[in-house]
């Protein structure tokens, strides 16, 4: 089973928070990469929104890094496949 995976929405948020990291400075795309463990090319195509799917494990990262909460990047769920959990297509609140 494949984890689960976070969309990100908005590139242009995360870039802001990384101009106001906790420590009181920016943090530069490479600096946030290694914080989180993954390459500066993930954070560069988080940036621009090109490949905007993390797994819950590396949306947590990133939130930690930045001191935020999930919900200030807009990290959502993404809608399961069609006829995935429910015979109706429909995903469920």
């Amino acid at each position: 089973m494949t984890p689960a995976r976070l969309h990100l929405t908005s590139g242009e948020t995360l870039r802001t928070l990384m101009r106001w990291a906790p420590n009181g400075s920016s943090l530069t795309i490479r600096e946030l990469a290694d914080a989180v463990g993954v390459s500066k090319s993930k954070i560069e195509a988080l940036l621009s929104e090109e490949r905007p799917t993390v797994t819950r494990e590396l949306a947590g990262r990133i939130c930690s890094a930045l001191d935020v909460r999930q919900n200030a990047l807009f990290f959502e769920p993404l809608p399961a496949p069609m006829g995935a959990g429910s015979t109706s297509g429909r995903r469920t609140p």
